[in-house]
């Protein structure tokens, strides 16, 4: 409840998360960033016998997540090498990302490629893909990411999902007002 827009982020993400699990049929979470944690703060659980989750309230160090990444991509160079170096490394998995130059390439091809992945990183046995969800003034404010276990989600599946996964974020994002601001901003200028 203290986490800023959550509420409003929640109800008009819901139905469209909703809709995303009918696709990738796997568990669907909405993360925003508290300091160096991604907490969860809705999710849409897949229809699956085998989860991976109880009903709990998630949250997950930023350098060990999908979601978290794309919250780095959003930082500026100079401020995220200053998180990335202050940053408490855990290995919490074989493929847990444990330093600091790793993890800026990983973020560097998040940036690039509009999404990210986490391939067994937080868990043995969890895979997932995050992608960014804007605000009316084109900051990431969220992430929506598909989560399921890596024996299911495999990497050739996340690949099967990337689009559908960049294409709800940018739904979300659109209800968030995405692109509002420089709207406003081009309406004045051609009119005065």
């Amino acid at each position: 409840s203290s986490v800023p827009l959550s509420r409003d982020l929640r109800v008009v993400a819901k139905p469209i998360m909703m809709e995303l699990m009918r696709i990738a049929e796997e568990n669907i979470y909405l993360t925003v960033l508290v300091e160096n944690m991604v907490i969860a703060i809705d999710e849409v659980k897949s229809s699956h016998h085998l989860t991976l989750n109880p009903d709990v309230t998630y949250s997950y160090p930023i350098y060990a997540c999908a979601s978290g990444k794309i919250f780095l991509s959003a930082l500026s160079e100079e401020k995220r090498s200053e998180v990335v170096s202050r940053l408490e490394y855990k290995k919490r998995a074989e493929a847990t990302i444990v330093d600091g130059e790793t993890l800026l390439q990983e973020v560097e091809k998040t940036k690039e490629r509009g999404y990210a992945t986490e391939i067994m990183e937080f868990s043995d046995d969890l895979n997932s893909v995050a992608a960014p969800i804007y605000d009316y003034r084109g900051q990431i404010v969220a992430t929506i990411s598909i989560s399921g276990p890596a024996m299911r989600l495999t990497e050739e599946r996340i690949a099967d999902l990337v689009d559908s996964l960049t294409e709800t974020a940018s739904s979300i994002s659109r209800r968030l007002g995405q692109g509002v601001e420089a709207g406003q901003e081009k309406k004045k200028t051609r009119n005065g």
